[in-house]
């Protein structure tokens, strides 16, 4: 992402459940994703997390 703006509509889509054909714009094909919550285990990309 090269601005803040770009930040906050990814933010916004991830945050906002538009999944990952919003999201993918913004980010890197497999991109990782990792969390410290037991419900997102296994969750291991940013796609996965966005869908």
């Amino acid at each position: 992402m090269s601005s803040i703006e770009e930040t906050e509509q990814f933010f916004d889509a991830c945050e906002t459940g538009k999944g990952w054909e919003a999201c993918q714009q913004y980010c890197q094909p497999q991109a990782t994703f990792s969390a410290q919550a037991d419900a997102l285990d296994g969750v291991d990309t940013v796609e996965a997390y966005t869908e």
